[in-house]
């Protein structure tokens, strides 16, 4: 729901209609939006990785050819219909004003 209608865009009570269930619980589990963002974004990050490297680990072949591999593993991505754009482009293009001061870590995750 971030990535296809933006971070800001998209509200809890949408999210909470999505997900089925009560802001009482959303908020047990996530003290504000922005650690629900985090929280999502660390998820996406995992799901992408185990699904590129895990495809890319498929490819035999040597070096030029599983170079080459990746552009396709790329096609393939842009090229799903769910795809609306690299989820840490999209959350740096919407919450990056360029103050220093308004910037918060967004995701933890110390791989990314």
């Amino acid at each position: 729901m971030f990535c296809n209608h933006g971070f800001s865009a998209t509200g809890i009570d949408k999210i909470l209609t999505r997900a089925g269930t009560a802001k009482a619980t959303l908020y047990h589990h996530f003290a504000s939006k922005e650690e629900l963002i985090a929280a999502v974004l660390e998820a996406e990050d995992e799901t992408w990785r185990n699904w590129f490297f895990g495809r890319l680990a498929e490819v035999k072949g040597p070096a030029p050819e599983r170079i080459r591999a990746v552009f396709d593993l790329l096609e393939e991505w842009f090229s799903d219909p769910g795809f609306y754009g690299c989820p840490f482009i999209n959350a740096v293009a919407e919450f990056d004003t360029g103050n220093e001061a308004d910037r918060r870590p967004m995701c933890t995750n110390s791989t990314s």
